[in-house]
């Protein structure tokens, strides 16, 4: 059983996701490490004085070893995939990702690790009519897609084999602070707070949201529940939102309009699908709920609004 408090690492602490999971368990007084890429971003100033950083490149075994062996983490989240992987080779993507995951799974066979919490996302399913079940065959339209699914099936297998006690947790459309700029849900609130322009897809369009503060908590129940060993969880809203219903939705909480330019915006490989996760599973293994649409866009709006990051 993992005690109340730990020692945790979180690789990818300098994304958007990893840096929601290192203030959830800063809030819950856990000690925590996090691996940052050589050279690359920091962590924001209310988390650097209690996180403890670690530049490593991950593709690098030996460095991996290395660095689990001294941190000697009781729960392992792993959170890091390249940027810009839209622009990356299959080649890249797979060192990126796979090999990365596969060193971290290497160093992390070891006594006293009680979790490995591995984030994946909802492009392994695929094009699908129905609610995404955690039972679906992967079908993966996208090349990061069929990297997710294969590093799910990584995890999956070295679980079975008793190698480490893992769990997926499949990530929907995250929002929230700290959410890179050019992604609809910043974009749109930039638009509504300045009165610019937003361009905007065809209609119908849409995805399932969840607040990134709702993925962080996911992963600190699947890190102590018994009952989340070996398995995968839908981490979403639980309800298809389309585009044009999240900018309504954003001008009416935020009491702004927004001047949309619509079929502005190109279609990505994915758009033109229903989506949405079944969330039965995760609400009933880990006792996690997500947030009301309009709570979470409230507090994001009141963020970028207090945080400049609209400029």
């Amino acid at each position: 059983m993992i005690r109340t408090r730990y020692r945790a690492l979180v690789t990818g602490g300098g994304g958007f996701l990893g840096t929601h999971l290192l203030a959830a368990l800063q809030e819950a007084g856990h000690e925590i490490h996090t691996t940052l890429r050589p050279g690359g971003s920091r962590l924001p100033p209310p988390l650097q004085r209690s996180v403890r950083t670690h530049e490593v490149d991950l593709g690098r075994f030996e460095a991996v070893r290395t660095v689990v062996g001294e941190i000697r983490p009781d729960v392992i989240y792993h959170a890091a995939f390249p940027s810009a992987y839209a622009d990356l080779s299959l080649r890249d993507q797979v060192a990126g990702g796979p090999l990365v995951l596969a060193n971290l799974l290497d160093a992390a066979k070891r006594p006293g690790l009680s979790r490995f919490v591995h984030l994946g996302s909802f492009l392994e399913y695929g094009p699908s009519e129905q609610a995404h079940r955690e039972d679906d065959l992967p079908k993966p339209a996208t090349l990061r897609g069929a990297v997710k699914a294969a590093e799910t099936q990584l995890v999956l297998g070295r679980t079975r084999s008793g190698d480490v006690p893992g769990v997926v947790l499949r990530v929907f459309s995250a929002y929230g602070s700290w959410e890179p700029a050019h992604r609809l849900v910043p974009k749109a609130i930039t638009a509504a707070l300045l009165g610019c322009e937003l361009p905007l897809t065809a209609p119908g369009i849409g995805r399932d949201f969840v607040h990134a503060a709702d993925v962080a908590a996911a992963c600190l129940k699947a890190a102590v529940s018994d009952s989340a060993v070996g398995e995968t969880f839908n981490v979403g809203g639980g309800r298809h939102v389309t585009n044009e219903e999240m900018v309504a939705e954003i001008e009416r909480v935020s009491n702004r309009s927004i001047q949309v330019l619509r079929g502005a915006y190109g279609a990505h490989p994915t758009d033109g699908q229903v989506c949405r996760a079944d969330i039965s599973k995760t609400e009933r293994i880990l006792g996690w709920t997500p947030t009301d649409l309009p709570v979470g866009l409230q507090e994001t709006i009141a963020w970028m609004d207090r945080s400049g990051s609209r400029d």
